[in-house]
């Protein structure tokens, strides 16, 4: 699929879901908290997604990011 179809099913999607509120239907933000979904429960990836937006909120933030950085942001993803 191209990303502009995975990221049109991923808005749709989390617009209904808890997330959706989380990531107010930011293609940015649904794409890195899916992702970090998929290793865990929303339980988990909620409060992870949040520590990681609040560092970096755009693609652009992400990638200034030490990978430690990172890390601490999102365990125990």
């Amino acid at each position: 699929f191209p990303i502009d179809t995975v990221m049109q099913i991923l808005e749709k999607t989390y617009s209904f879901h808890p997330m959706g509120e989380l990531t107010q239907r930011n293609p940015y933000k649904v794409l890195m908290a899916c992702i970090l979904s998929l290793r865990t429960k929303d339980e988990v990836t909620i409060p992870a997604s949040e520590r990681l937006f609040e560092l970096a909120d755009t693609p652009q933030a992400m990638v200034r990011l030490t990978v430690e950085q990172i890390e601490k942001a999102i365990f125990p993803v």
